[in-house]
């Protein structure tokens, strides 16, 4: 997809690839291993000159592993993240 920013005409990033640069922001972030990774809602942002994806879901992680006499704890969590468009780069979350 191609805009015009500031008299010039700019190539957008892929949804898919917004996606994945938040998923890896999220591994990145979580420490403990993720048991599962809900996208609800991806959305193209424009702001002044600032265009972005705001990917919003819900993160499933294990916070006490699985013992021989013990069931393994999940904690769930929303995220929020804001990828720049023109970039790729992640310029805001919140998890």
């Amino acid at each position: 997809m191609t805009v015009h920013v500031g008299g010039e005409e700019k190539e957008l990033i892929e949804l898919e690839d917004a996606e994945r640069e938040a998923m890896a922001v999220l591994r990145r972030r979580t420490h403990s291993r993720i048991k599962n990774l809900f996208i609800e809602t991806s959305e193209l942002k424009r702001t002044g000159d600032l265009i972005m994806y705001d990917i919003k879901g819900r993160l499933d992680f294990v916070t006490r592993p699985k013992g021989f006499l013990r069931k393994e704890r999940v904690e769930e969590r929303d995220f929020k993240i804001t990828i720049d468009a023109l970039t790729g780069k992640c310029i805001g979350a919140r998890v």
